[in-house]
């Protein structure tokens, strides 16, 4: 009777840890979607400069072609 309690204690303390893990992960993935979200106004201005800088790019190729 021992051996089984003994034997169903880090299982029960695995579980406790696991549920911290995702706790935590989850927490992580709401702080990230929270600063995308606070910043997706600059994160959209980079992004339109990027593509404005690609479309020159390919311009002067096909100039060149």
């Amino acid at each position: 009777m021992r051996s089984k309690t003994i034997k169903q204690k880090p299982i029960f303390k695995n579980v406790k840890n696991i549920k911290i893990l995702i706790k935590l992960m989850v927490g992580i993935k709401l702080k990230a979607t929270y600063r995308f979200n606070q910043n997706q106004s600059v994160k959209s201005n980079q992004a339109v400069k990027l593509e404005r800088s690609f479309k020159s790019v390919l311009a002067c190729f096909y100039q060149d072609g």
